[in-house]
């Protein structure tokens, strides 16, 4: 099937992905503490609370795995009632087996991993974005300067391979060819499987004349995505 995918098909990987281990750990905290409540409510001789933990747990737990392996986080119906019943199971928890002085201070200690995190993770990608965003507006309105002083930041602030592309075709348009290959091969480095970064590059060089250096890029594009329709025109083109 010729389709361009944007997200993974999961929505673990995803925030691994976008935010990386700080992202992940936010989303598994929960998680955490779910199972945590599931194995209190069923120690804790409530007949009614361990028959709710059994069932409210086995739905929790069929959505939360299935979100490793679908678009489920986009989809409110689905993920909704998992984030219902995930609060419901730890608000149960908390009303039927008081808490110790051991789980209150490991909660604490949770919610303060959480927030530092978050205050990570958040503000550096939230950065990133803007500057890539600027850096592309810039490139479309004709000032390579400030486009590439945009990429740059955002190199800097979130070194993604998608950056890292951005500022080598970027540093590319400007005719600073040595530093585009460079930004290039880091973006290479970060995302290996990525097609459309050795398809750029692969432009680059037929631009400058370089057919022998697009000619293996190509081929590397090709077979990372081999019903990519801008690689067949540039495979063509290369050959031509």
């Amino acid at each position: 099937v010729s389709l361009d995918v944007t997200n993974a098909h999961s929505l673990y990987l995803e925030i691994a992905g976008e935010t990386g281990v700080l992202g992940l750990v936010l989303i598994l905290i929960p998680l955490g503490c779910a199972g945590l409540a599931v194995a209190r409510l069923r120690r804790s001789g409530d007949a009614a609370a361990a028959g709710m933990a059994a069932a409210a747990g086995a739905a929790a737990l069929t959505l939360w795995l299935h979100a490793a392996g679908d678009w489920d986080w986009q989809l409110p119906a689905v993920m909704l009632p998992a984030v219902v019943v995930t609060g419901a199971l730890i608000g149960r928890a908390r009303a039927t087996v008081p808490a110790t002085r051991v789980v209150r201070g490991s909660l604490a200690g949770i919610t303060v991993v959480a927030v530092v995190a978050m205050m990570l993770s958040v503000p550096a990608g939230l950065a990133a974005d803007s500057a890539a965003r600027d850096a592309r507006a810039a490139a479309r309105a004709g000032d390579l300067p400030v486009a590439a002083d945009h990429a740059r930041r955002a190199t800097e602030r979130e070194p993604s391979a998608a950056a890292w592309q951005l500022r080598a075709n970027v540093l590319a348009d400007l005719g600073r060819a040595a530093d585009a290959d460079g930004a290039f091969v880091e973006a290479m480095r970060r995302a290996p499987r990525e097609w459309s970064i050795p398809a750029d590059w692969a432009a680059v060089l037929v631009r400058r004349g370089n057919r022998a250096g697009a000619t293996a890029l190509v081929a590397r594009a090709e077979l990372l995505n081999p019903l990519e329709p801008r690689v067949a025109a540039l495979k063509a083109r290369v050959a031509g």
